[in-house]
């Protein structure tokens, strides 16, 4: 699991501190326990290791976190927030980014984020086999929740009303005689649902709902 909060920054303000407060807590309004948080300059997308760290902080067993952030000198600039956990959290929860856009923090020294809900992982397992002694033509698409979320914050506000990872994301895919089966792992999160889409031998499609219930799920589709 990765929590950021950025915008772009490079120097930083003299004599300030951003205090930022919170609890993190999962789907069932359960503490997430020891998730270290860091702010950061240069947030990156891509979940990497945090560089240019500014702050940091640690939930306790409450699922509680304060620490105190050097603050970036103009409000076009931008702090990122980034838990590193131990290797069963990171596996199990959400990579989660805020972005915040320009002058969120103008005024501000306190950032509260109450009851900060993560949602947890799911992996779907696609196997895709070909049974038809036939030439068969497959198209298929599947459509799901990503499982890394990024939310834009253009008020303080939007804070209280945070709905993560409503965004689907899709992975399509072709299979034919030269090509008949397919495996693959998709990350997904928890008690959503996955969409297969097909069409064989360029048919109307067909559309299949597959429940994401498990940390390891697996989808079976014969043609």
């Amino acid at each position: 699991m990765s929590i950021l909060f950025f915008w772009s920054c490079e120097d930083i303000a003299n004599n300030r501190r951003l205090i930022f407060t919170g609890n993190l807590i999962d789907e069932n309004d359960e503490p997430i326990q020891n998730a270290r948080l860091i702010s950061t300059l240069n947030a990156d997308l891509g979940f990497a290791e945090a560089e240019n760290k500014i702050g940091q902080g640690q939930t306790d067993t409450n699922g509680f976190f304060e620490f105190a952030s050097l603050v970036p000198l103009s409000s076009g600039s931008g702090l990122q927030i980034l838990p590193e956990e131990s290797d069963v959290v990171v596996d199990e929860f959400a990579d989660v980014a805020l972005s915040f856009d320009n002058g969120v923090f103008d005024n501000v020294n306190q950032i509260e984020l109450n009851n900060f809900k993560i949602p947890r992982k799911a992996t779907l397992e696609l196997n895709i086999q070909k049974n038809s002694t036939e030439p068969v033509f497959l198209e298929w698409t599947i459509e799901r929740k990503t499982a890394q979320c990024f939310i834009t914050i253009t008020e303080l506000n939007d804070l209280e009303n945070i709905e993560f990872c409503d965004t689907f994301f899709s992975i399509s895919g072709q299979n034919n005689s030269d090509n008949p089966e397919e495996s693959r792992t998709i990350e997904s999160l928890r008690n959503s649902t996955a969409f297969f889409t097909y069409s064989i031998n360029n048919a109307p499609n067909q559309v299949i709902e597959i429940s994401l219930n498990n940390p390891s799920n697996v989808f079976e589709f014969t043609y």
